[in-house]
């Protein structure tokens, strides 16, 4: 038994020694893994690399299978799982056609490229080698719009197109980069804001061109893609404006709840969580109505708001000032809540003119993963009578701190996880994270006073909404007849919501 006392120490040591190096081997292999997969991403994604193509996902699978996660640490198990879910999910999502509809009125390359190229959004212009980089882009935009045509007259011949009205509103959009002078194009701006340490003859190089690749490719290629557009997808658009009524439309509809929620939810649920947040919150909103005495209904008191001149603006300026006082207040709680702030600030832009007539009220773009560029809080200054006071707070809670540039920055910031990890975004993760923060701005007692609530329960009012409506629309338009809320009901609710008392963006409609 003494014999047996010293040497069963000895044994787990063993024992555990080689548990430990068959991790540690397991571990190297799954981050070998890793950094190969995301080298070979960022070329088939080279937007999101500066800020859909499907890399070699089941050769992955296939290397993956050869590590055995009951090796790895808990850490790495957890990047196992999410890896072997991201390849699934791409893979699964080649059984629908996405790419043969490319083009949309609020998230296309079309829009995007102009952002890219005016030198105020992602793109790094500092350098001569960031200017030639971007023409080299320029190169692969014209190749996209010609992709991009190649699809959509596939997409035709197989009854799967956009609907006639969404692309009735990209036209416009187009047609605002086909100017009649280069140096009048957003795509010039760079050129126009060199930086200081440009030599002349750089200069004049630099100008050329640029005058010549907006003339010659930009300029070329959107007009090329109004007038295929105007000419003949239009014409060939559907009427219906439901995924439903594609080919295969029902099984791509419950697809795409499962990925973008992350669950096994199926669309009739998403209904009824719709329809019972649309009683709750809805409650709420008469608790708000009796607290301020005001005599009528939900209807009347949004017809108040809608119409008091104290709650709106009269100049964009004091939009933007008004978003930048709120960062200076929330700026000063966080550490109260937070014990890891993000090493990375974010700006406080307005939307550009070429894009604000469809752009959303406000949006957020992450920071550059080596801190050389702050996140983006763009604001949207048109038309300001349909941008209340009152839904300020909840949008600069959602969309910068502590809602998507904390949550985002910190995990770009996170140089222990992969990067696949690091720079993956899952809405119903962020999104999620989002919606609290805006219900912890009251903990935090930033809500200025309760009209600033209310508008923070109208948010969340338009995302319950959102989920009736998106599942009647794209799944089982039965559902809206015959659900839980009568369809005169549902329909006076979202023109309370999301009609003409808040003039939504796009993200809205």
């Amino acid at each position: 038994m003494k014999f047996l006392f010293f040497i069963l120490p000895a044994l787990l040591f063993v024992h555990c020694s080689r548990t430990s190096q068959n991790s540690e081997k397991a571990g190297r292999q799954l981050n070998t893994l890793f950094e190969e997969y995301f080298e070979e991403w960022l070329p088939l994604f080279p937007v999101e690399a500066a800020l859909s193509g499907i890399t070699d996902n089941e050769k992955y699978l296939q290397k993956i299978s050869a590590i055995d996660p009951a090796q790895l640490p808990e850490g790495d198990r957890i990047n196992y799982h999410t890896f072997v879910y991201e390849l699934k999910t791409n893979l699964e999502s080649l059984r629908y056609n996405d790419h043969l509809m490319p083009i949309n009125q609020f998230s296309s390359m079309t829009l995007i490229f102009p952002l890219l190229g005016s030198g105020s959004f992602v793109q790094p212009f500092k350098t001569p080698e960031d200017y030639d980089a971007f023409l080299g882009r320029i190169t692969g935009f014209q190749q996209w719009v010609d992709t991009a045509i190649v699809n959509m007259r596939e997409g035709m011949k197989l009854g799967i197109t956009q609907p006639k009205f969404i692309m009735e509103k990209v036209l416009p959009q187009l047609k605002d980069q086909i100017v009649q002078n280069a140096e009048k194009s957003s795509f010039f701006d760079p050129v126009h804001n060199l930086p200081p340490g440009f030599e002349n003859g750089e200069k004049e190089e630099l100008t050329i061109r640029y005058k010549n690749a907006i003339e010659q490719q930009i300029i070329p290629s959107y007009r090329k893609l109004y007038d295929f557009i105007k000419n003949e997808y239009l014409p060939a658009c559907r009427t219906s404006a439901g995924l439903s009524e594609l080919p295969d439309g029902k099984a791509w509809y419950a697809w795409q709840v499962r990925k973008w929620t992350t669950s096994r939810l199926i669309p009739e649920e998403i209904f009824e969580t719709g329809v019972s947040e649309i009683e709750r919150i809805e409650g709420q909103m008469m608790g708000i109505l009796l607290h301020v005495g005001f005599p009528g209904n939900l209807s009347e008191f949004y017809g108040h708001l809608r119409t008091d001149p104290r709650f709106y603006f009269n100049r964009p300026e004091e939009l933007l000032e008004g978003y930048q006082n709120l960062k200076t207040v929330v700026s000063q709680k966080l550490p109260e809540y937070f014990g890891k702030l993000p090493s990375t600030d974010f700006d406080i832009k307005r939307v550009e003119a070429f894009r604000e007539t469809t752009a959303a009220g406000a949006e957020y773009w992450p920071p550059a993963a080596d801190d050389n560029r702050p996140g983006i809080f763009y604001v949207n200054t048109y038309d300001l009578s349909s941008r209340p006071q009152y839904l300020m707070t909840s949008t600069f809670l959602h969309e910068t701190i502590p809602g998507h540039h904390l949550q985002i920055a910190l995990q770009q910031e996170q140089t222990a996880l992969p990067r696949f990890r690091r720079y993956k975004y899952y809405d119903a993760f962020s999104e999620g994270w989002a919606l609290y923060c805006e219900e912890l701005g009251q903990e935090m007692g930033v809500y200025e006073n309760i009209y600033h609530y209310f508008g923070k329960l109208s948010d969340e009012a338009v995302r319950a909404v959102r989920l009736v409506v998106d599942v009647g629309l794209h799944f089982h338009d039965e559902l809206l007849r015959e659900g839980s809320i009568p369809l005169n009901v549902l329909a006076e609710r979202m023109n309370r919501w999301v009609g003409e008392q808040l003039k939504p963006g796009p993200e809205e409609i």
